[in-house]
């Protein structure tokens, strides 16, 4: 590996899935997977591209089983994790999911027709609790989902990711309402976008995009993440390629310190890497 990606590598990696082929896929979901991907092989990756800290996203086609992801915590003090779960999760299993290493949910509606009402009585129970435990609520959703979810997730009170730019796909553009809802958020101070997964929107300038997110909203509502092991192409990246993306979206290594910063205080991670 080059050395320049060494000096350059960021503090924290914000989103990366582990899985065994094995594990409870929910029903329907495709399974192409050639190998597993474990939590050691993310770790060995980690070590590999000198990234300190890792944060286990939970993977939409797993559903709300995290045992997996659980156990992976208990071997790894320097990784956290998002969940998925149901909007009448128990509180006291969210409390002990908190202890464990877990710092929010994730809510995945690419897949669904409409995104689902988190003005409900029991999203706002459940979204009470995750203000309460200081988690955020990690998205992804189709663009037509976002500016509702956004909204309602404000009005929540509750810190809020955004993944991938925000784009599923190449028409979530830096005049799309979607993208246009996203500034709106992120300057109202709770909400942080991740700089990831270009794959999954190729046509659009993710340089363009990292520039106007940065000028309307500042480096302290950025993230990185690798997206590790790019399910999308099942593997087929190297883990430093997107850290060579994230150098030429973000030049300044200023800002880019600011954004693994972010991510420690987010994902209360330890200051010293």
């Amino acid at each position: 590996m080059k050395q320049s990606l060494v000096v350059k590598a960021p503090l924290v990696d914000t989103h990366a899935h582990i899985f065994r082929r094995d594990l409870p896929f929910i029903a329907g979901a495709p399974n192409p997977f050639e190998r597993d991907y474990t939590a050691e092989d993310y770790v060995r990756e980690l070590d590999t591209a000198g990234v300190s800290y890792g944060v286990i996203a939970a993977a939409s086609f797993l559903g709300s089983y995290h045992d997996y992801t659980l156990a992976a915590l208990a071997r790894h003090r320097r990784l956290r994790a998002t969940v998925i779960v149901g909007p009448d999760a128990p509180q006291a299993d969210l409390r002990e999911m908190n202890q464990a290493g877990v710092v929010g949910i994730r809510l995945a509606t690419g897949n669904m027709a409409s995104p689902p009402d988190l003005r409900s009585p029991d999203y706002r129970r459940l979204l009470g609790i995750v203000a309460e435990l200081d988690w955020h609520v990690h998205v992804y959703g189709r663009r037509d989902h976002l500016p509702p979810m956004l909204d309602a997730l404000d009005s929540a009170g509750v810190k809020t990711v955004v993944d991938h730019f925000g784009a599923r796909d190449n028409e979530a553009g830096l005049e799309s309402e979607s993208f246009k809802a996203i500034l709106r958020a992120m300057r109202k101070g709770r909400t942080w976008v991740k700089l990831s997964g270009p794959y999954l929107s190729e046509e659009l300038d993710h340089r363009a995009m990292a520039a106007r997110l940065l000028s309307e909203a500042g480096p302290t509502r950025l993230l990185w993440a690798s997206d590790w092991p790019f399910v999308k192409l099942n593997g087929k990246l190297t883990y430093c390629q997107t850290i060579e993306w994230l150098n030429d979206w973000v030049p300044n290594e200023a800002v880019r310190l600011q954004m693994g910063k972010n991510a420690l205080e987010l994902y209360r991670l330890p200051r010293a890497a």
